[in-house]
């Protein structure tokens, strides 16, 4: 299971990739809005903007060391 150090390692991990994926969305969701703001998109554009769009950090936590 591990240290009581290398679980709460693990957590701080989740949480940074956890804090990376919603600023992503947010920034996502943002640049939505502001298109829409601008006059170049339409309201119905930006509430069908999928979230699978959203750019995704260059690493996981899988991918990361302790």
């Amino acid at each position: 299971m591990g240290t009581k150090a290398e679980r709460r390692a693990a957590r701080e991990r989740v949480s940074a990739y956890h804090q990376a994926q919603l600023a992503g969305l947010l920034s996502h969701g943002a640049a939505a809005i502001d298109r829409y703001r601008d006059g170049e998109t339409g309201a119905c554009t930006v509430d069908e903007t999928p979230v699978a769009e959203a750019p995704t950090p260059s690493s996981s936590p899988a991918s990361s060391t302790a």
